[in-house]
């Protein structure tokens, strides 16, 4: 995206958030797959926390409507083959939030409050030793304390319609499936066909945005938001403007996401599993680089181009999503997350102006596959990310221009297989396989093997 004015800005907080103490960082890894993703194989209640109740104080503050939650997640992991380069690293993410229901602590109905931050610190295995483009891990991030998000909720009616204002993040309602939030691999969580393409949103960046959801039944949702264009435009220096994301610039278009779902077979007995689809579209209005063509026409790799991208008036895209669940173990509770599910998501983008054009993930889930582990969960994911018709034009026209063979950029794929074990309420470990096929779309890197392990505590 193209950005060459004066940035106007708007200050919103100031300061960070502190490290953990420095022995969880001894401790090995894990965590949901986008970090607030839903998870099919929580439960929600006080038990969930490693600490309970914290002597009482938790349920306390829960009567004035407040909710406290702090988790840490650390991982090692390391490249074993094939990439850039073999090698090992550590990362660490520890995020804070606080909810308040104001209905609770002020008698406003329908109202409430959320503010969250992130500290992530480590290297990252993708840029210095994979060089792969969907990012291998989901807390992969600059070493920035900041702020996430900051936002005010008001619900309408039967809480049928509400409208969220502040600092939001998209990954948090656009796009996820429920399923994928066990995956390590950052695209099954915010996926490439919109990562790749647009400023958006998403882990770990928030940015200024409103969002209206309308819920006529429990079956249906359809929901539309307009966030900030970039959410963390690069300065004249070609550094990241609002590292903290408390600065945010007002010039660099805007971006719009629609999505409409519907579930079936919800709360439903086991002969007949529930399953779910979500429809989206996205819109950037900001003005977008042609891939392959310079302002004159020339192609970019041509001798005689003018070097300068030929520009473009606004980025779209598409995205389906679905989930079923195949079998579920015979359990009296018939919301039991326990059984085999499946889930599948679709992308596509224009060619000219995206360097992902199309994106296919699908994969198979099992929670509580051994008996006494039944809140432990088993995945096997695979994506696949095709890259720009028109970039491969581009490097097509570069060879013949120059001479050389440089193999052409095609796709990237990633299979991840992984097992997660709920060691108590609030602490769970994590090991995992990731193969990294092309790794950065190209045809001449051999395969990337990763393995990792990554605990997660929810204090």
């Amino acid at each position: 995206m193209n950005s060459t004015r004066a940035t106007p800005t708007v200050q919103i907080l100031g300061g960070g958030v502190p490290l953990l103490a420095s022995f969880l960082a001894l401790t090995l890894p894990t965590m949901r797959a986008c970090p607030d993703s839903p998870d099919p194989a929580s439960t929600e209640t006080p038990s969930s926390h490693l600490l309970g109740d914290l002597g009482g104080l938790r349920p306390a503050l829960a009567k004035y409507g407040v909710d406290v939650a702090v988790e840490y997640t650390g991982e090692v992991m390391g490249n074993v083959a094939g990439g850039l380069a073999r090698g090992t690293v550590y990362d660490g993410l520890l995020k804070a939030a606080v909810d308040v229901d104001l209905e609770r602590l002020a008698a406003w109905r329908g109202a409430r409050l959320h503010v969250s931050s992130l500290s992530p610190h480590g290297r990252s295995l993708s840029e210095h030793y994979s060089g792969d483009l969907f990012t291998l891990s989901n807390i992969d991030a600059p070493d920035d304390p900041r702020l996430f998000e900051l936002w005010f909720e008001q619900t309408f009616g039967k809480d049928y319609f509400s409208v969220r204002a502040g600092v939001l993040a998209a990954d948090e309602e656009f796009a996820f499936t429920e399923q994928g939030s066990l995956f390590i691999n950052g695209t099954c969580g915010w996926p490439t066909i919109l990562a790749l393409n647009v400023p958006s949103p998403a882990f770990p960046q928030g940015a200024l945005g409103v969002r209206a959801a309308w819920h006529p039944s429990d079956a249906w949702h359809l929901q539309v938001a307009l966030y900030d264009g970039d959410p963390n435009p690069l300065d004249a220096d070609g550094q990241p403007s609002n590292p903290h994301g408390v600065t945010y610039a007002l010039n660099e278009g805007a971006l719009i996401l629609a999505e409409c779902g519907y579930k079936w077979h919800q709360g439903s007995d086991a002969a007949h599993p529930p399953g779910l689809c979500k429809l989206g579209v996205w819109y950037h209005t900001a003005e977008f680089n042609h891939l392959y063509r310079d302002d004159l026409g020339f192609a970019l790799a041509d001798p005689s181009s003018s070097g300068q991208p030929g520009q473009l008036s606004g980025n779209w895209g598409c995205y389906l999503t679905v989930e079923q669940i195949l079998w579920r173990e015979p359990k009296r509770e018939t919301d039991s997350a326990e059984g085999l599910g499946a889930f599948m998501r679709l992308g596509a983008a224009p060619a000219d102006r995206n360097p992902a054009q199309f994106y296919a993930e699908g994969g198979l889930t099992y929670v509580g596959l051994f008996p006494g582990r039944e809140a432990d969960a088993l995945g096997l994911a695979v994506v696949y990310g095709q890259l720009s018709d028109q970039l491969r034009a581009l490097a097509r026209a570069a060879n013949q221009f120059s001479g050389s063979a440089t193999p052409l950029p095609d796709f990237e794929m990633v299979v991840e297989l992984t097992y997660r074990f709920e060691l108590r309420p609030g602490w769970s470990l994590q090991p995992g396989l990731e193969c990294i096929i092309h790794p950065g779309g190209s045809p001449a890197r051999d395969p990337a093997w990763v393995l990792g392990i990554r605990t997660h505590f929810d204090f």
